[in-house]
């Protein structure tokens, strides 16, 4: 990845996801889900103190660091993959993720051999996946893992943990700045 998408990425987390076009109506996130700026009140706008990069990342390190320097007063430090996941079990997390999902598409290898998306060429363009059915698709899958258990969380998940969290006011959150949040 580039700066610029790294930049983009901690904008999306701060401000809040953007939404893609719901072109599926039968595609859809499951109750309750969404992401955590969205659904807690609390949690809108607020910022880290310190971003951790593994040293594969260091390449980023400069436009990040410039960036969460002059708007939040935040900082970046470089070092080993850290805890309590590496980035190798993200990294397969991630790609499970995109694999399942592509499988799951119209004209995907897992659909079947007589499916008539799977003959592109015989198909009309209106027929093809389109890059919003991904978005949507990715949006919805990463939406619901805010809601599904997870191990580390004590099977619980992460907004229940949250919420745990922010009732026993055991986490205090940064906030940017006022004139910032645009």
């Amino acid at each position: 990845p580039a700066g610029a998408d790294v930049i983009k990425l901690l904008k999306n987390a701060v401000l809040g996801q953007p939404v893609p076009p719901m072109v599926d109506p039968n595609m859809k996130p499951v109750e309750g889900a969404g992401f955590p700026q969205d659904i807690f009140e609390k949690l809108k706008f607020v910022v880290p103190v310190v971003i951790y990069l593994d040293n594969a990342l260091a390449h980023l390190f400069n436009d990040l660091q410039e960036v969460v320097m002059r708007l939040f007063g935040g900082r970046v430090v470089l070092g080993p993959p850290g805890t309590p996941l590496g980035r190798p079990e993200v990294e397969s997390n991630i790609h499970r993720t995109r694999k399942c999902f592509d499988l799951q598409l119209p004209g995907a290898l897992g659909s079947g051999p007589k499916d008539p998306l799977r003959q592109i060429a015989d198909c009309p363009t209106e027929k093809l996946v389109h890059f919003n059915h991904y978005e949507q698709g990715l949006y919805c899958q990463l939406a619901n893992e805010n809601v599904s258990d997870s191990a580390s969380a004590g099977y619980l998940d992460s907004f229940t943990r949250m919420k745990e969290l922010l009732a026993r006011g055991t986490f205090e959150p940064n906030y940017l700045p006022e004139h910032q949040r645009e």
